[in-house]
């Protein structure tokens, strides 16, 4: 979204990492490493997007649809 200013047009973007907390006894230091480790792989990707990690260990985009969100 392009914002105007005194300065000219501010353009931002989000890039964001899910982690998901699933009963399996995993800690919440856990849950943020993964959320962590899936925003930074969003940044590398480009702007505008979302992935969220699996328990696999790969990250997976999530809906294009949230990225607009």
């Amino acid at each position: 979204e392009i914002v105007p200013t005194q300065r000219g047009p501010l353009r931002s973007t989000v890039s964001g990492g899910l982690g998901f907390g699933e009963a399996d006894g995993r800690s919440l230091d856990d849950v943020l490493a993964e959320a962590d480790t899936a925003l930074y792989a969003a940044k590398r990707t480009g702007r505008n997007c979302v992935i969220s990690r699996s328990r696999m260990g790969k990250a997976d985009p999530v809906e294009p649809a949230l990225r607009s969100a």
